[in-house]
């Protein structure tokens, strides 16, 4: 079990293996274990979130290391700029080649920039959805076990009932 995932399709595997109670579409379940797929879910979420701010981190991480290249860029092409001042003709290039090399170093950032949002999005994106899944089979599972406990006491009442009339 190594993602909600996989512990949701264990808990769905154990629940039909489950003995059904005769003329219904209930079915028993030892609560104990229930409960551990329960706690199990509650050790797993927290993995999944530490999973997603790691990819934050290394996000942040691509984005300095973008910035610092930019930013190295950027000094490289103002020293070249201040070697080539010497001539009126040699400014006006090393001007245009500085401008480029910026442009350039900005347009590379902004691309790293944009590539990791979409990545980190698409991660969030995935880890939204199997949070969704796994809140969406819990409820699911959670209506039926009240469904089946509702049943049971109507029937223990019934119960009661037959004996006190008995009496």
């Amino acid at each position: 079990m190594n993602t909600l995932n996989g512990l949701l399709d264990d808990m769905e595997a154990y629940l039909e293996e489950c003995k059904s109670i005769p003329f219904s579409s209930k079915a028993m379940v030892n609560m104990e274990i229930v409960y551990e797929f329960l706690s199990d879910f509650r050790v797993k979420l927290p993995e999944e979130v530490r999973r997603a701010a790691k990819l934050l981190d290394e996000e942040e991480k691509i984005l300095a290391d973008a910035r610092e290249a930019a930013r190295k860029m950027t000094k490289e092409a103002e020293v070249m700029v201040r070697q080539l001042i010497d001539e009126n003709e040699i400014k006006k290039m090393a001007e245009e080649q500085a401008r480029a090399i910026i442009e350039d170093a900005q347009q590379t950032a902004y691309e790293i920039q944009k590539g990791t949002y979409g990545y980190v999005d698409e991660v969030l994106a995935n880890f939204q959805d199997v949070i969704a899944e796994t809140l969406n089979s819990c409820n699911s599972r959670y209506r039926q076990f009240e469904e089946y406990a509702k049943n049971q006491i109507g029937v223990l009442e019934e119960n009661r009932q037959q004996l006190q009339n008995k009496k």
